[in-house]
């Protein structure tokens, strides 16, 4: 006679969210924006549709990141630094974290903005795809051999895990076959259909950190709806991926 499992959720919002925080001892400025999207693990989802999602995740991450190591020397960002993340088991989150320069939030703002309406609009490219590929290999390669060395505790989280959460209960073995195989079938074409489930028009958060002193330069509501509305509906050009640059010896014969 078990307990009823609940299950809860989190909102959705249509309108992005504004967010502010200050701090009285901070020094550092940041400027944030986060977007939701749902990741639930069911009983009548299979493993291999789980782990594709997760590759796919790390892909769509990967390739964003980037992106934004390679942002314009006078777009006014120091870094922007995107990571996944959750809010509970439920709902997962994509975020793209800038430091301005100097207290610059609201041109952060925008440029965190850009990039990601950039990709709702163009997608990625295949030669992204391809940059990526081997960074996301590293990282399934790097987990694997953390895994392999399990202590019990380790076999007792992921089963709890698959009993209140409906992961998957796989070995680090297949769990490692199954996403090498689907890293390596992967198109540029599924990559951009998928895309849009993370990056989402809605559930869309912006949030601006700085030392309460400056909280009289944080923008309103109002002016940061703006801003986001217009940028949405500029016409972005695709991004272009800077080609490597190689150094070339000529023998002195």
């Amino acid at each position: 006679n078990p307990a009823k499992r609940e299950s809860y959720s989190v909102p959705d919002n249509a309108e992005p969210i504004i967010g502010y925080i200050t701090d009285p001892e901070s020094k550092g400025y940041s400027t944030r924006i986060v977007i939701k999207y749902p990741f639930v693990s069911t009983p009548e989802k299979q493993t291999k549709q789980l782990i594709y999602d997760e590759v796919m995740q790390n892909l769509v991450s990967e390739m964003i990141k980037n992106r934004c190591d390679r942002l314009p020397a006078d777009s006014m960002v120091k870094a922007a630094i995107p990571a996944t993340g959750a809010i509970s088991y439920a709902m997962r989150t994509f975020t793209i974290t800038a430091l301005p320069i100097g207290n610059r939030m609201v041109d952060a703002a925008k440029v965190v903005v850009t990039e990601i309406e950039r990709v709702a609009k163009h997608g990625f490219s295949k030669e992204e795809l391809t940059i990526a590929i081997p960074a996301v290999k590293k990282q399934i390669e790097s987990n694997y051999r953390r895994a392999k060395d399990q202590k019990n505790e380790d076999y007792v989280n992921r089963i709890v895990e698959h009993f209140t959460r409906n992961e998957p209960l796989i070995s680090p073995e297949e769990r490692y076959k199954l996403q090498t195989e689907c890293l390596k079938s992967i198109t540029t074409e599924q990559v951009n259909e998928f895309t849009p489930k993370m990056i989402r028009a809605d559930n869309r958060l912006l949030i601006f950190a700085c030392p309460q002193k400056d909280s009289i330069n944080l923008p309103t509501k109002e002016e940061c709806l703006k801003f986001m509305k217009e940028i949405k509906d500029s016409d972005l050009p695709k991004y272009e991926p800077i080609k490597s640059k190689i150094l070339q010896f000529e023998k002195n014969l």
